[in-house]
């Protein structure tokens, strides 16, 4: 420190300071114990010796000269600002640390713990629950979860128990079911049983009635007693034909042969053999069967049944003096039957009835029982005509008027479905039965050394069907 007189003058010390001239900063004087702070920095100028603190005018000395090195400083600077850096990259640590503390305990580690729970629940353990006591939402987030896996809880075992219940009555049922096969089953031998024990006396009654009505030796009353006989006798056995047929139907014991055959002598004959029935009605029978129907490959027994029965039907439900059209055609591959008469005609809601098993549909004024016991019917024949039908690859359909007759149509294909053997005559010698890998002999063809006849064979002579012997040779085994 230098002291320094009003007048300005100084002392100067050892170190060699050059006294300064107070006039140099022009400052008013304002009197003993003045600050001029605010022109302090006009009284200190840096240079190359240091800072000088130079005097304020007046009778007040206060200046004082300090000199610091510039290494001292720079260095009080550069420890201040390390401070300073130091400070702020530990408070930035302390800061970040703080965020992942918050961010993992507070918010991670709620939400990885819902996912772990949300994992078991998904693996099936439901008896799981999360616990998260956060006291802020994610806790709310977690009862709200648990009360969601406790209502899923309850419907599992709700649907659960319905699943049971379910199975039960699904076992129940399939019981039911078995049972009713099997009565079903039952029935039909039972049937088809009771058919056959059935034929044979009834063949023997129409048989003897024949005989007797043809015998010279009864009187026209016992004529037409042995005549109602033999015709209550074919009816009761045409009855019996049609039960067997359904339950051989429903056992799918019903087998489809294949045969080349021409339609129209099927038609023929069903005609000459309808007509008498017909005949005794007055009602005109009439054929119109087109000449360029080719010969096809179904099953004639089949179609055979199938135009009895729609004639049987037309002329039974044709009054006197009507009309019976029967006719066939080729169209594109397949073969149309019909059987059109201008008979009572059928309603329309009666249409499906008619083909339902043991139905009739009724006419005006009458019960459909009325009916039936009127005509003397079953109603199986026009059930088994859809299901014949169906069989041979076609299907049955029904264009009626009440009062103004009904047209039954029958469409089935040339070629049976499925069908894939060749049949060939016994006394056709172009087979080379070498190259038959199989052969399957029909029972009729086997000699006096062959197989018994089967019962089927039995039903088709007792029927009056010719059994035609055959060899079936299956070409996709046979050698080229």
């Amino acid at each position: 420190m230098v002291p320094i007189g009003p007048d300005g003058s100084t002392d100067t010390p050892a170190g060699g300071l050059e006294p300064i001239d107070p006039a140099e900063f022009d400052l008013e004087d304002d009197g003993p114990g003045v600050s001029y702070a605010a022109q302090y920095h006009d009284m200190i100028r840096l240079d190359e010796s240091g800072k000088y603190a130079r005097t304020l005018p007046g009778d007040l000395a206060g200046v004082v000269f300090v000199k610091l090195p510039m290494e001292q400083t720079r260095k009080a600077i550069n420890r201040n600002r390390a401070i300073l850096i130091a400070t702020a990259l530990v408070t930035a640590i302390l800061a970040m640390f703080a965020s992942w503390t918050i961010v993992r305990y507070i918010i991670v580690r709620p939400v990885k713990h819902l996912r772990e729970v949300s994992d078991a629940i998904a693996a099936g353990r439901l008896n799981i629950r999360s616990r998260i006591q956060t006291g802020d939402e994610f806790e709310e987030l977690s009862h709200a979860f648990n009360r969601m896996l406790h209502n899923l809880v309850a419907m599992q075992q709700e649907l659960r128990d319905v699943n049971d219940d379910l199975d039960r009555k699904v076992d129940e049922l399939a019981q039911a079911n078995m049972a009713l096969y099997e009565m079903n089953r039952i029935k039909s031998d039972f049937l088809a049983t009771m058919s056959h024990e059935l034929r044979t006396p009834l063949n023997s009654i129409i048989g003897f009635s024949e005989v007797l009505s043809s015998s010279d030796a009864l009187n026209d009353k016992q004529k037409r007693y042995a005549s109602n006989i033999q015709n209550s006798g074919r009816m009761l056995l045409g009855m019996i034909n049609d039960i067997l047929d359904l339950a051989k139907i429903e056992s799918g014991k019903m087998e489809v042969r294949a045969e080349d055959f021409s339609v129209r002598e099927v038609c023929d004959a069903l005609a000459a053999q309808m007509r008498p029935m017909a005949e005794r009605k007055n009602i005109d029978l009439e054929c119109r069967l087109d000449d360029a129907i080719p010969l096809v490959r179904q099953d004639p027994g089949k179609l055979r049944q199938i135009v009895y029965n729609l004639l049987s039907n037309a002329i039974k439900f044709t009054p006197e003096g009507g009309r019976v059209v029967l006719s066939a055609r080729a169209e594109g591959r397949g073969i149309v039957v019909s059987v059109a008469d201008n008979g009572i005609g059928i309603a329309a809601e009666d249409r499906e009835v008619i083909f339902e098993k043991f139905r009739q549909a009724g006419i005006p004024g009458q019960s459909a029982d009325v009916l039936t016991r009127e005509h003397q019917g079953t109603g199986l024949g026009l059930s088994i005509v859809r299901e014949l039908a169906r069989m041979l690859g076609g299907d049955v359909s029904l264009d009626s008027e009440p009062g103004r007759g009904s047209t039954f149509t029958v469409i089935v294909p040339q070629q049976l479905p499925g069908d894939r053997s060749i049949e060939v005559a016994l006394s056709d010698g172009r087979v080379d039965l070498t190259k038959a890998r199989r052969i399957e002999h029909h029972p009729a063809a086997s000699g006096p050394g062959g197989p018994p006849p089967s019962p089927g064979d039995r039903r088709h002579r007792a029927e009056g069907m010719r059994v035609r012997p055959v060899l079936r040779v299956d070409p996709g085994r046979a050698d080229p």
